[in-house]
């Protein structure tokens, strides 16, 4: 993991473009987590008709405890996404005072 940031921030240093990239790496991240939620939603209420329809009381349970597990898990993700962005900014900020540019 170390590793892996370390070469992102070397990356970062060499290249301005870094930055963009890492923009367009947050916007990426948060229209997946849009997505992953709307298809989540859409299963979600189907399955819950499918098992109403069939009676099953240990299903339809099952499906809102997975549900609710589901959407904690997706408020999870856009915390990461703030921090992410957060991080970025910050980056941005550490390697325009070391004199690393102009905007």
């Amino acid at each position: 993991m170390y590793e892996l940031i370390a070469r992102h921030v070397r990356r970062f240093k060499a290249d301005e473009r870094a930055s963009l990239a890492a923009a367009f790496g947050v916007i990426t991240l948060l229209v997946g987590i849009s997505i992953g939620v709307l298809i989540f939603s859409q299963v979600t209420t189907q399955v819950k008709n499918v098992a109403g329809q069939l009676n099953d009381s240990q299903a339809s349970s099952f499906i809102t405890d997975l549900t609710s597990i589901g959407y904690n898990s997706m408020n999870l993700l856009t915390i990461g996404a703030i921090v992410l962005a957060a991080v970025t900014v910050l980056g941005y900020v550490a390697f325009m005072s070391r004199g690393g540019g102009a905007v």
